[in-house]
């Protein structure tokens, strides 16, 4: 009796000739865990990529931006490497109350801080800020002005931070970008066979 094994995807394929006489057969004996394992996958990077998608668009469609958070000043709320996603400030006015959560620059740093208002104070037609970071035992030493907040923080992502960091080194732009190409492009090109 002779035997041929072909392996394909999800499936043994086992052509076998019979004890007895007459042609050979061809014998599917289905790999489950393989199967199951395959479409665990997929339903995973499936749930990543719609998750980033609507991200992604409802960050776009909105005019929002996405900051991460460098340190631990706003935890437990906002964790260190969370991103924050951000609506943009509307003007001169003062949308913000004490208790919301704003990002704002700071004069002379490139970094926006993302702090809690303490309180809102009106000075010569101008709106100013008293702000704190949760874990910091004291408020920030100056107030912010209106002009130099970012605006208001609606949502943060805990650790998606870190990913997007390590997306921007090389090795991290290969391992999270080219990897899985050029594994898709390779499966593709052996299911074309």
């Amino acid at each position: 009796m002779s035997q041929r094994i072909f392996l394909r995807q999800a499936v043994d394929s086992v052509l076998a000739t019979p004890q007895r006489r007459g042609a050979a057969r061809l014998v599917r004996v289905p790999r489950r865990r393989a199967r199951v394992l395959r479409g665990v996958m997929r339903l995973l990077a499936a749930a990543v990529i719609a998750t980033g998608g609507a991200l992604v668009f409802a960050v776009t469609l909105r005019g929002m931006q996405l900051y991460t958070v460098l340190s631990g000043s706003m935890e437990p709320a906002i964790s260190t490497g969370s991103v924050v996603v951000v609506e943009p400030a509307q003007g001169d006015r003062a949308p913000y109350q004490s208790g919301d959560v704003i990002t704002f620059r700071v004069p002379g740093s490139a970094v926006p801080v993302t702090h809690r208002v303490l309180g809102v104070r009106h000075d010569a037609g101008r709106v100013l800020y008293r702000t704190k970071g949760d874990a910091n035992p004291s408020p920030d030493a100056e107030e912010v002005f209106q002009q130099n907040v970012v605006g208001k923080t609606l949502a943060s992502v805990p650790f998606l931070g870190y990913l997007f960091a390590a997306m921007r080194t090389p090795i991290g732009f290969a391992l999270f970008i080219l990897l899985p190409a050029t594994v898709v492009i390779l499966h593709e090109l052996c299911v074309m066979r």
